[in-house]
């Protein structure tokens, strides 16, 4: 296959030469063609290129990706627990997190010889910067009074539990059950050693000295911590438990975690395709996630959006799909696959058409299939079938061991895993047989307009300037939603983020790493949003008049100059959204709210807000608005002259005009 690449982007790259200086109309469209084929067909290259890739598990937190990535990796083991006073053998997962917690950050998971791990931890500054907001908060419940006007966000932690469970770790002071005789009655109370520790204290900032003395920073320096003789499993699930809570000593909190596993666990033979296994962070109230954004945009990267079976695709997953999936030059539904997760008989429990049970596991799969699809279709996104897989880790399994009352054994679990594993590279499989296919179809359009008459008609070329003058007609565009911008930003903010949260944000200009909480990249996204929301329409438009004209259009080399166009139409709205999102991100990150720190008015003033009364928030957000006083109209106005110099610019330099 290089050879033939090489050779066409050769010929492509001759013809395009002999076009430089284009002596008709016709040698015009063909060398804007050609050259749109010549850099469809170096992209390819690239996608082609592609030796491994990675595969990014993204799911709501608590919908089960990490159970689903260890069982299907054999990622767990058989371990003796007790069970009623007994003794008895359970498989586990290896990187189970306990009851209620989820894991504290991303985890990486690569093939190696031996096993070992590694982590990317909080720095020293950001660290401290943790404990001021654990202590924050630790303070407002001990003195709820001197923080009258913070009484709604009251138990309310801007620190997740992981993160909270690992400080309290770190600086030696935990919530303790103890029981106690109250009215009569022994009763078992919660005491919680930092608020008691707080009371000691006169002043917030004694408390937050003391908690950072306790911390013991100097000690933790490490990064890797290796295995060396035992049971591999048993280090793996013991160590990964503490890792997750910062138990050990050397370490300090991860805001990444890498397993490197060697093939007496990890099986690396499922690594002929991938290099590694990300579980990332689990979506909750935060929409717009940098981190994922970043995954998504990789080349070599396949996305399983996991989502439970009964709601599949839930509405957090499928408005992260849909954000993507509507960029559509990018091509993401050949990268992007719905990873749906079934658990006990909801499959059999799927209601038919006729309002009762289904009964059947396949046919109920089946159905919810055609449910999803159906989804897909309904929103306008393209998206495959066979992108939709369907796995249950636990199908084999009651209470933890293998339900030998269905019959079921170990060859069982290692045939439905290898299945489904199998399903995942033919995703791969698929996306590089359709750019195989896209290439043979670059090959033939070039040999359609290598070998073509070399002329138009006059009734072709009267047709074409038809169709130029239809797209014209859509240069001005009159954006006036633009002013809805400030007050879409500024009621995200409102109602996005809690009060304290809100005050955590500020103190950090914006930008609040370990909740992935960043206003610049809400603004990014909802530039976009609004913006795609007051164009896509005008966008298909264009493409119904190229459409509609092509019908009447006989000369087959035109009809690869119309395909082109439209592609490419496709590719410049894209290019369009995304500048305009990054325009906004620019204004307001540079300008705007710039410098990020307290030399700044804006930020004084924001962060000083707090603790001079009730109106916090109001105060903020009215703060937010008359800082972005103009920015409605600078989006206006950007908005239309990128419309005008990009989409429809771009789009009629096709015709030579």
């Amino acid at each position: 296959m290089d050879i033939i690449i090489d050779e066409l982007k050769g010929r492509l790259q001759e013809a395009i030469l002999k076009l430089s200086k284009p002596k008709s109309l016709y040698d015009f469209l063909c060398k804007k063609t050609l050259e749109g084929k010549l850099e469809r067909l170096e992209y390819l290259e690239k996608v082609l290129s592609i030796d491994k890739y990675k595969l990014v598990f993204i799911g709501q937190v608590g919908a089960g990706k990490t159970t689903a990535i260890c069982h299907l990796f054999n990622i767990i083991g058989e371990f003796e627990v007790s069970e009623r006073g007994k003794k008895v053998k359970k498989f586990q997962e290896l990187l189970a997190t306990g009851s209620g917690y989820t894991t504290i950050c991303e985890v990486i998971i690569k093939p190696s010889e031996n096993t070992y791990f590694s982590i990317e931890a909080y720095t020293e500054a950001e660290l401290k910067d943790l404990i001021s907001s654990f202590a924050d908060f630790i303070e407002m419940k001990v003195n709820p009074i001197k923080y009258a006007e913070t009484t709604t966000a009251k138990g309310v932690n801007i620190i997740s539990p992981e993160i909270d469970r690992a400080l309290r770790n770190i600086i030696n002071l935990k919530k303790k059950d103890r029981e106690e005789i109250i009215d009569n009655k022994k009763k078992n109370i919660t005491i919680d050693e930092a608020e008691e520790l707080a009371k000691q204290f006169s002043s917030l900032e004694n408390f937050k000295e003391e908690l950072l003395k306790r911390a013991n920073f100097n000690n933790r320096t490490e990064t890797n911590i290796n295995f060396e003789i035992g049971d591999e499993t048993e280090w793996i699930k013991k160590t990964f438990e503490d890792l997750n809570v910062a138990k050990i000593e050397t370490l300090s909190i991860p805001k990444r975690i890498y397993l490197y596993v060697s093939d007496r666990i990890l099986n690396h033979s499922y690594f002929n395709s991938f290099s590694e296994i990300i579980d990332t962070k689990g979506i909750d109230a935060n929409k717009f996630r940098k981190d994922l954004d970043k995954y998504v945009n990789q080349e070599d990267t396949i996305c399983l959006y996991t989502t439970k079976f009964p709601n599949a695709p839930d509405s957090d997953i499928l408005e992260q799909m849909q954000r993507h999936l509507s960029f559509k030059s990018k091509r993401f539904h050949q990268r992007f696959v719905t990873f749906v997760m079934p658990r006990g008989q909801e499959p059999e429990s799927t209601i038919s058409s006729d309002g009762t049970a289904i009964g059947d596991w396949e046919e109920g799969i089946k159905l919810r299939r055609n449910t999803i699809l159906d989804t897909f279709i309904q929103q306008s996104l393209e998206f495959s079938t066979e992108n939709i897989v369907f796995y249950d880790a636990l199908r084999f399994y009651y209470n933890g061991k293998l339900n030998l009352n269905e019959g079921y054994e170990l060859e069982d679990v290692e045939n439905d895993r290898n299945e489904v594993i199998n399903l995942i590279n033919v995703v791969i499989k698929n996306r590089v047989e359709q750019t195989k296919a896209e290439i043979e179809q670059i090959k033939n359009d070039f040999f359609s307009i290598e070998g073509g008459s070399q002329q138009i008609t006059a009734d072709e070329e009267e047709l074409l300037k038809k169709i130029h003058s239809d797209i014209k007609g859509f240069v001005n565009l009159n954006f006036v939603n633009s002013e809805e911008f400030v007050d879409k930003f500024v009621y995200y903010y409102r109602n996005q983020y809690h009060h304290f949260t809100k005050h955590a944000i500020n103190r950090r200009f914006g930008i609040y790493d370990e909740k992935d909480y960043d206003i610049y990249n809400d603004s990014f996204h909802l530039a976009i949003d609004l913006v795609r929301k007051n164009t896509e329409d005008f966008k298909s438009k264009i493409t119904e008049v190229i459409q509609k004209s092509a019908i009447e259009i006989q000369h087959h080399e035109l009809e690869s100059f119309i395909k082109e166009i439209l592609n490419q139409l496709e590719i410049f709205y894209d290019i369009f959204l995304k500048q305009i999102g990054q325009l906004v991100y620019d204004e307001i990150f540079n300008k705007k709210f710039h410098p990020q720190d307290l030399t700044s008015n804006f930020w004084y003033h924001v962060i000083n807000r707090r603790g001079k009364g009730s109106g916090y928030t109001d105060d903020i957000c009215t703060i937010f608005s008359n800082q972005l006083d103009d920015i409605n109209l600078i989006l206006k106005n950007k908005t239309e002259e990128f419309w005008k110099s990009i989409v429809i610019g771009k789009t009629l330099e096709f015709f030579g005009q």
